[in-house]
C-alpha cells in the first residue's frame, strides 16, 4: 500500500536556482538527447547530493531503469536495486540506502531542474532537457518527501588511476595522490596538478607536503593552526584556506577537518582545492628534481584538441593506443600524428609502448 499511494502523490517545490547543467561534469551514454539524474541520500553528510548527464537517442529512448543501469555501466562505484517498477536502493561510495519499513525512495521530475514535482519514472520514457531524482527517507515518521537538494557534480573514479601517474617521489611500499586544485582554469583545462608519493606506514598531511617541498623546488607550503594558509606551485599559489579531502578516486571525496585531523595510507588520496570544487581532473606537476620517479620521455601536443594529436618521443613509438575514460579502447596507432575527428569530445587516455617503457598520457579532444 505504502508504494501504490507514493504514485498518486504530487508536491511542487522551488529548488536550487543556481545549478545549471553547465555544472554537470560526468555524462554516461550517447546519442543526442540529454537528461539529468540527481541521487540524494539525505544522510547527513555534506555530498548527500550528486548528480550525472544521461545521453540517450531521440529514435531509441530509454526509461528511468535503464538510465540508473546505464550510470551503473559507466561508473563501477554506482549500484541500484529495483523491483516491480519501484527503486530500492540506490549506493554511490560511502553512501547506500536501502529501503526500509518507514524509509524509502521518493521520485522526482522537473522541466528545468529547479522547480520539482513528485511522481514516478522507473518505468516511464526519458524526455529530452528533463531533470529525474530520487531521494531517501520518505517515510511515515518524517513530514514528508523532500525534493533534491542542489548537488555536487559526480565524478567518474576512471578519470584517474595511480598508474595513469608517471611522476613518483619518495621511497617505501605504500603509494598514494596527492592532488592539488587551484579552483581555476587555464584554456579551459582545470588548474589542478597530482604527485604521486611512495612512503611506509601512515604519513600526514603535513609530512606528505613536506615530502613534494623536498623534491619539487617550485613547491612552498605553510601550515597555521593545522590549517594550510599559503601554498605556491610554480606560477599558482594561494593565501586562502583550502578544502581538505581524503579519498580513493575522483568520485569518492571526504571531506576533512584539517590537516591534522587524518593520514593517509596505503592507496589513500588527499586533496587539497581552493576552489568550490572538489579535487577535478590534474595534470601531472613538472620539474620534480628527484631521481624517485621515472621522468617522461613523451610530449603530446597540442592538447587539448579538436582535429589530431601529436606523440613525440624520444624512443622509437612502437604502438599507440587511446583509451576512454572507462577503459574502451577507441583507436590504435603506429604513427606519431593521429587524427581524432572520429572521436566524440572527451576525455581519454593514449598508452604509448616504445622500444623501452610504456606510458600512459591524459588527451582532451573538444
Amino acid at each position: 500500500m505504502k508504494r501504490i499511494t507514493l504514485l498518486f502523490l504530487f508536491f511542487s517545490i522551488c529548488s536550487f536556482a543556481q545549478f545549471t547543467t553547465n555544472d554537470v561534469k560526468f555524462y554516461v551514454g550517447e546519442g543526442d538527447r540529454t537528461a539529468y539524474f540527481i541521487a540524494d541520500f539525505k544522510d547527513g553528510t555534506d555530498d548527500r547530493s550528486y548528480v550525472w548527464g544521461i545521453r540517450f537517442d531521440q529514435d531509441e529512448p530509454i526509461n528511468g531503469t535503464e538510465m540508473l543501469q546505464l550510470i551503473a555501466d559507466y561508473e563501477p562505484n554506482f549500484t541500484y536495486e529495483q523491483s516491480s517498477g519501484f527503486l530500492d536502493r540506490i549506493a554511490f561510495n560511502h553512501h547506500d540506502s536501502y529501503e526500509q519499513e518507514y524509509d524509502y525512495w521518493s521520485l522526482w521530475y522537473s522541466r528545468d531542474g529547479q522547480n520539482w514535482n513528485m511522481g514516478g519514472w522507473m518505468t516511464s520514457d526519458l524526455i529530452d532537457g528533463y531533470w529525474y531524482a530520487a531521494t531517501y527517507g520518505f517515510g511515515m515518521n518524517v513530514p514528508g518527501p523532500d525534493a533534491p537538494v542542489a548537488p555536487i557534480p559526480a565524478y567518474s573514479s576512471q578519470w584517474l588511476q595511480q598508474n595513469y601517474v608517471s611522476s613518483w617521489i619518495g621511497t617505501g611500499t605504500n603509494n598514494s595522490l596527492v592532488i592539488i586544485d587551484f579552483g581555476t582554469d587555464t584554456n579551459n583545462v582545470a588548474d589542478s596538478f597530482v604527485v604521486g608519493i611512495n612512503y611506509n606506514g601512515n604519513i600526514t598531511v603535513e609530512q606528505a607536503l613536506q615530502l613534494i617541498q623536498e623534491n619539487n623546488t617550485d613547491f612552498t607550503f605553510s601550515i597555521t593552526n593545522d590549517q594550510i594558509s599559503a601554498l605556491q606551485l610554480g606560477n599558482y599559489s594561494q593565501t586562502t584556506t583550502p578544502n581538505l579531502f581524503k579519498g580513493t578516486d575522483l568520485s569518492n571525496w571526504i571531506t576533512q577537518e584539517n590537516t591534522s585531523s587524518f593520514t593517509l595510507t596505503d592507496n589513500q588520496w588527499l586533496g587539497i582545492s581552493f576552489g568550490t570544487r572538489r579535487p577535478y581532473i590534474p595534470q601531472e606537476m613538472q620539474n620534480l628534481n628527484t631521481n624517485d620517479f621515472t621522468t617522461s620521455t613523451l610530449q603530446v601536443y597540442p592538447n587539448p584538441t579538436s582535429d589530431y594529436v601529436i606523440v613525440d618521443s624520444k624512443e622509437t613509438i612502437k604502438e599507440i593506443k587511446i583509451y576512454t575514460t572507462i577503459g574502451t579502447l577507441v583507436k590504435t596507432a603506429k604513427i606519431s600524428k593521429i587524427q581524432l575527428n572520429d572521436l566524440p569530445s572527451g576525455i581519454y587516455y593514449l598508452e604509448v609502448s616504445t622500444n623501452q617503457t610504456k606510458e600512459i598520457k591524459k588527451l582532451i579532444k573538444k
